[in-house]
């Protein structure tokens, strides 16, 4: 179940990414937030793969995948 709520973030995330970046010319600050949604959307996407397929994959990866999140 963690891996689908991680995944279903990381959509949201990128949803909101590219909603924020077609109003760019409105606001300064719209590239600091389509860059916090990305990395956000990111760093979900990385966590679903380590919660959902950690068992499949080498210890190392795994422990990377979660550093990076």
């Amino acid at each position: 179940m963690t891996m689908a709520t991680d995944y279903a973030l990381a959509l949201a995330c990128a949803f909101f990414a590219i909603l924020t970046l077609s109003r760019r010319k409105s606001h300064p600050a719209i590239d600091i937030w389509v860059c916090a949604f990305v990395t956000a959307a990111v760093g979900a996407a990385l966590g679903g793969t380590h919660h959902g397929f950690r068992t499949h994959i080498p210890t190392g990866t795994a422990k990377g995948l979660w550093d990076f999140t």
